[in-house]
């Protein structure tokens, strides 16, 4: 039997990592936190930032209330309130634009942009300069007959820029500026909610590691941004290889020694996305993918400041469900491989994942579907009411053939002690 463990959110809730639902919550408050230090800037957008998110997740908790569902109790996916923000971003440019009358005023409100006053400030200097031009030519003529002016002077201001003037007072629409600038600062927040420095955090996740003793290469995929896996091997000093380097140097993933390995399928909070300039080598632009030194993620920054210090980066992670399949970066050679390993396991722990990914459960599927001998296993104390369709669809593949299908109703921790028993240090001798 080769087994393969994925992951999901609910596997590092006991890490103290904030499900998808409370890590909404988090978020608004760190902004508006954030909101609240920088509310004397008057030219600063950390309050609109603040404002926008709380527009978005109230607009959220409405529908659901719409539904019929208790907005108090239901909450709001991070991942959902992350897809609305960008779909304002971009709303101008949806195929849907030219059929939607106008937005809700808020969101209007939100994205526009406020007069000015440097651009006031530059067309009135070009319209008085212009102005000023024609007032002496009509002197200079007049000078040249004598002094006197034959007529009334006649200068067309409408010539002369005036109407710049008129755009400066206007309010502008900022085209989804403040939404992606919200965007951006959720994922930015992500780094505190999701790095875990402390090994006792992550002790629960050390039974997975007996894994090695009955196979010599082990797999986990995980869904999740944060570093529980990792520190958790690290902490026992066992070598946890996630390809990335591989990746950035030649664009494959190797996963063919005898090691533990770990697929980041939707990225990870201290991998920095750059892109290298051509070479006589590599004669087309490439993305390369560079981890970030752990002590530097451990620094504390301002996420509202223009300039974040050590962590001034953007996370190569992929944010929101409506972006799980993109070219750029490694995520596609990631999930490739993912497939190909999935096609080598008979075995398939999957901890705390709701299937919300339609990318991941279609390999699910068609993996079970394809030997009578390949069976998956589902650590979730909540399955019973997960209420997505592919988990509907194992609750009924269980009813079918309790062979193909196992639910374990435990938490993450409580259920890995069950199953692979406390782990030892000194016997694996997997030690690097």
């Amino acid at each position: 039997m080769n087994e393969m463990l994925l992951l999901g959110a609910g596997a590092s809730v006991e890490a103290g990592v904030s499900s998808a639902y409370k890590m909404t919550e988090e978020i608004a408050k760190a902004l508006e936190a954030k909101s609240s230090q920088h509310f004397l800037n008057k030219h600063d957008p950390s309050s609109t930032i603040s404002q926008t998110l709380n527009f978005i997740i109230g607009g959220l908790l409405f529908e659901e209330a719409k539904k019929g569902n208790n907005p108090f109790t239901i909450g709001v996916n991070v991942e959902d309130a992350f897809n609305a923000t960008l779909l304002l971003a971009d709303r101008t440019n949806l195929e849907a634009s030219p059929f939607i009358g106008s937005w809700d005023s808020t969101v209007e409100r939100l994205d526009s942009t406020d007069i000015s006053f440097t651009g006031l400030g530059n067309a009135f200097s070009k319209f008085s300069d212009a102005y000023t031009k024609e007032l002496y030519k009509i002197l200079k003529s007049a000078l040249e007959h004598g002094g006197r002016l034959h007529s009334s002077p006649q200068i067309d201001v409408r010539k002369l820029g005036l109407e710049k003037l008129g755009e400066e007072l206007q309010v502008k629409s900022g085209n989804g500026k403040i939404f992606r600038a919200t965007a951006e600062k959720m994922i930015l927040a992500l780094k505190d909610l999701v790095w875990v420095i402390e090994d006792k955090k992550v002790e629960y996740l050390k039974p997975v590691l007996n894994l090695l003793k009955t196979q010599s290469r082990v797999v986990i995929s995980t869904l999740n941004y944060d570093n529980t896996i990792e520190l958790m091997a690290a902490s026992q000093h066992i070598h946890c290889e996630t390809g990335i380097d591989e990746w950035s140097k030649t664009g494959r993933i190797d996963l063919s020694k005898d090691q533990l390995y770990l697929l980041k399928l939707h990225g990870s909070i201290d991998w920095k996305k750059t892109v290298a300039r051509p070479s006589h080598k590599s004669p087309l632009s490439q993305t390369v993918i560079s981890k970030i030194p752990s002590e530097k993620m451990t620094e504390k920054v301002d996420t509202m400041n223009p300039l974040f210090g050590n962590r001034d980066f953007q996370p190569a992670v992929i944010f929101g469900q409506r972006n799980k399949l993109t070219a750029d970066g490694p995520f596609l050679d990631l999930l490739r491989s993912f497939q190909e390993e999935l096609s080598k396991t008979t075995l398939l722990t999957v901890v705390g994942y709701s299937f919300r990914d339609s990318h991941i459960n279609l390999f699910i599927s068609q993996w079970l579907n394809q030997n009578l001998s390949n069976r998956v296993r589902i650590i979730d104390p909540f399955f019973k009411k997960n209420k997505f369709e592919f988990a509907q669809a194992l609750r009924q593949a269980k009813s079918l053939s309790r062979d193909k299908v196992e639910v374990i109703e435990k938490s993450a921790g409580e259920a890995l002690k069950d199953l692979y028993g406390d782990f030892k240090s000194d016997e694996t001798g997997k030690e690097s």
